[in-house]
């Protein structure tokens, strides 16, 4: 039997060593070998890691057997979990790797020549019940599990860098995940992709839809985008044309590029769009001081990320990747130039699908779709049609932000501010500039939210996300492209809004309205882990039992003014204080013990009443509030009444 080897260059990998090597590491080489621009690096493989703990002296007997056998824990137990975790990455950062091991790995990294180096990495689970989670780890969406390693190119730093990322797979959230998952730990084999960590212009992600390629660009490295601190430029480009279909800049706050302390000017040359010297410098990162961060100016924000000429060299070196790999979803790239050479793009990642998600195929004219009553229709309630949604039958309205995942067919309500939520009909797909707090509960009524303003994290985002209603925000003049009682198709995977036209809009009246396209049910089973920390945000009780179910440590925040509203009969919060204050501690404490008591024995973090002046004005009892110029800097809490 042939020797493992310890490293694998990039252009050297075979299909056979995808158990050593993870699927992130074995796509990328596959791209290098067929010819396109990779970032050129090596893999630790996880015969390394298996070594490495196999020469760990455990003391604890808990410990002891684990290259070889799973941890049993009560992951129900999570001050438990938390400590047995820190043990174990505490034992895995502490010992030093095996001095020939080591030796090799330096030599490797000297070939690389750079001053600064980025460890991801790169799974493979060894495992046959193929779930949409496991599926979606192994194939590279492990951010939720991992977090990348930047170091200098130093062999002290190397290894440091190498321990941290091998113990992440002993982080609470990971044995709790993995567990939950019914996978056992020998069944996940961790690599480690090893590649230079260069400044970029700008970084994004490519998403294949059919014909459609929708482009996410932001300036600089693409971590603003992974950790969710930027809203990306978006490109809908039709893929056989290239031609630009829609485009909408994002909202970048932050860039992150290489700091220059790291980054020798003798050895690094950065394109004069890259320099940060117009930018305001932020603090470093602070788990990566390697990282610097930025504040655009004014005129830099207002600026895409990408130009068209940039975008037209990104889309033909897609179709050529589609075209030689069919089964190609999702790409990473980054645009940055290396010394003496012009800036190109490089790939730095590909996705393969996990399943098929059902709506991608309605960007082919033929496909079917089957379409089943929308929650607001009474469940005995006769099925409905089948439409096939050409492209002929839809219109693209609009784009914008996509905040709640699904798709709904249903007509429009244009509301203005000043409007009463109560004229709303359950069902439709509700256009607005933006929802005042005390109209918020009335999302879980609507087939669908369109809105004008809005971010991932303002409080219509969450309530839609966490009643399971499609949404699009900052969806520019939405309320003035769209007229009450349109028929329209809401698109909260891709944030796009049609118009439905031609022979759907003559049947309409034999359909039942309003309708959303079937998506994937949010369990623990067969759903990746979130890209955020595993907490979550709540305020409303009906979704308690499916998020219970999670693989999550508990809920990061459960909003006080939100969970109020319904809890007090939508009255505002001084209705009962004067007078009715018992009362009005027991409906609360009566709904905070609802989340308590479905979370036991994880935490639950709740955020009480903040009752600024204008944030209630809408429910019974609002015009009593005092206006206030400005009530950020006004009364809130206790001191409003």
């Amino acid at each position: 039997m042939a020797a493992v080897a310890n490293l694998y260059w990039l252009n050297q990998i075979q299909p056979h060593d995808r158990s050593l090597v993870g699927n992130k590491a074995l796509y990328l080489s596959q791209l290098l070998q067929k010819g396109f621009p990779v970032v050129p690096g090596f893999v630790v493989s996880a015969h390394v890691l298996q070594q490495f703990l196999e020469a760990i002296d455990w003391s604890e007997p808990l410990f002891a057997d684990l290259p070889h056998s799973s941890l049993r824990l009560d992951i129900e137990n999570p001050r438990q979990l938390q400590a047995i975790a820190q043990r174990l990455r505490q034992a895995i950062e502490a010992p030093t790797l095996p001095t020939d091991c080591l030796a090799e790995i330096t030599a490797a990294m000297e070939q690389l020549q750079t001053p600064v180096l980025v460890l991801r990495p790169s799974l493979f689970v060894k495992t046959t019940a193929r779930t949409t989670a496991t599926e979606a780890i192994a194939n590279g969406r492990s951010s939720a599990l991992f977090d990348i390693q930047i170091c200098r190119t130093t062999e002290a730093e190397l290894a440091q860098g190498l321990k941290r990322l091998w113990a992440q797979l002993f982080r609470a959230k990971s044995l709790f995940y993995w567990q939950r998952l019914g996978i056992q730990l020998q069944q996940v084999k961790l690599a480690v992709l090893v590649q230079p960590l260069r400044s970029a212009i700008a970084s994004g992600i490519v998403q294949r839809l059919g014909d459609t390629l929708q482009v996410q660009a932001t300036t600089g490295l693409g971590m603003a985008i992974d950790w969710g601190e930027v809203s990306p430029d978006v490109y809908k480009v039709h893929a056989s044309s290239g031609i630009v279909q829609a485009q909408q800049l994002g909202k970048r706050t932050i860039v992150y590029q290489v700091a220059e302390a790291a980054s020798p000017s003798a050895e690094v040359a950065v394109a004069e769009t890259v320099r940060s010297s117009d930018m305001t410098p932020l603090l470093s990162h602070p788990h990566l001081p390697l990282l610097q961060a930025y504040l655009p100016n004014e005129t830099q924000q207002a600026e895409f990320a990408l130009n068209e000429a940039q975008l037209g060299a990104l889309v033909p070196l897609v179709r050529a990747v589609v075209a030689a790999f069919n089964q190609a979803t999702v790409l990473e790239w980054t645009f940055c130039e290396e010394q003496g050479c012009p800036p190109q793009f490089y790939l730095t990642q590909l996705i393969t699908p996990a399943t098929r998600q059902p709506y991608h195929s309605l960007l082919d004219s033929s496909a079917q779709v089957t379409v089943k009553p929308d929650r607001a229709v009474p469940p005995d309630s006769a099925l409905v049609a089948e439409p096939s949604i050409a492209a002929d039958d839809r219109l693209l309205l609009l784009t914008g932000l996509a905040a709640a995942p699904g798709q709904a067919i249903g007509k429009a309500r244009v509301i203005g501010l000043g409007e009463a939520i109560d004229t709303l009909l359950p069902g439709t797909i509700l256009i607005a500039e933006m929802l005042s707090p005390h109209w918020l509960l009335s999302i879980k009524q609507m087939a669908g939210l369109v809105l004008e303003q809005g971010s991932m994290t303002s409080h219509s985002a969450l309530i839609a996300r966490e009643v399971g209603v499609p949404a699009v925000l900052a969806a520019t003049c939405a309320t003035q492209k769209i007229q009450t009682g349109e028929l329209i198709l809401v698109d909260g995977d891709r944030g796009s809004v049609y118009r439905l036209v031609g022979r759907l809009q003559a049947e309409e009246a034999e359909a039942t309205l309003p309708m959303t396209l079937p998506t994937e049910t949010p369990r623990s089973a067969n759903r990746p882990p979130l890209l955020t920390k595993l907490m979550v945000n709540l305020s409303q009780p009906q979704t308690l039992e499916m998020i219970a179910a999670l693989p999550i440590d508990g809920i990061g925040l459960l909003r006080g003014e939100l969970l109020a509203i319904a809890a007090l009969d939508y009255q505002h919060p001084l209705q009962w204080v004067h007078g009715r204050s018992a009362a009005l501690v027991e409906r609360l404490a009566m709904r905070i013990s609802q989340f308590a008591a479905a979370l036991a024995p994880r935490p639950v973090f709740y955020r009480s009443l903040d009752l600024r002046s204008h944030e209630a004005r809408g429910l019974t009892g609002g015009d009593a509030v005092p206006i206030e110029v400005n009530p950020t800097l006004g009364l809130h809490g206790t001191f409003s009444y």
